[in-house]
């Protein structure tokens, strides 16, 4: 059976210890405190008083901060294993929100991980948001792609709300008709043979609305 090592709980120091195992100790009462689940949380949390104020503590960020390290400063904690009631010291470690959602993804667990935290993520919330501005204002979708270091195709699910979409960004003004340039062009380059995959990236625009320019010019 593993040593089970005691230090105090950070924050609580004389009134309460955290040990390696996942255990909490109240110097007041001279024994392990309950564990339990607050309502709709997974982790388990042990309720502490201090200054006559009792309020819930993870006992995971409790073992995390009294024993390992975090040099980085990173804000999350990850349980290795993915169970989430498994507190031991050798099961924890500090993470990134990035590195929290890839393991939590990698675990199949919790939500898919949207915006900046996918871990393939180029964009960030704010630079996704100077994207859509600046396409919002005329700038062309290769300039903007090249900017950022995206593609195009990127680019348009941007713009279609495809992607990112829980951005306050209201994508409707996107919705005004094409100019009788955009047609034109557009006529012109698949008359040529260009795959509608292709226009789709070069002018931000969904394959519906383009089939439905295209087969007012008696071209599709």
């Amino acid at each position: 059976m593993k040593a089970e090592i005691w230090k105090d709980a950070p924050g609580y120091e004389g009134r309460n210890l955290v040990s390696n195992l996942g255990n909490v100790f109240s110097v007041y009462t001279g024994k392990n405190m309950p564990l339990k689940h607050l309502t709709g949380d997974p982790y388990l949390s042990a309720v502490i008083t201090k200054n006559n104020k009792s309020e819930p503590k993870r006992v995971h960020r409790l073992v995390a901060m009294a024993f390992l390290e975090n040099l980085d400063n990173k804000p999350c904690v990850n349980h290795k294993d993915g169970v989430k009631t498994n507190n031991s010291l050798e099961n924890l470690e500090w993470a990134t929100y990035k590195e929290n959602s890839r393991h939590l993804h990698a675990m199949g667990l919790g939500n898919p991980p949207i915006g900046a935290r996918q871990h393939m993520a180029v964009l960030t919330d704010e630079t996704a948001t100077e994207a859509l501005t600046r396409m919002a204002s005329g700038e062309k979708a290769k300039d903007i792609a090249k900017d950022y270091q995206i593609n195009q195709f990127a680019l348009s699910k941007l713009k279609s709300g495809k992607t990112w979409k829980h951005l306050s960004f209201d994508r409707s003004v996107f919705n005004n008709k094409p100019t009788p340039e955009t047609v034109k062009k557009l006529c012109e380059l698949r008359s040529s043979g260009r795959s509608f995959l292709s226009l789709e990236k070069e002018f931000g625009l969904c394959r519906k609305l383009i089939k439905k320019l295209l087969v007012g010019n008696d071209i599709v």
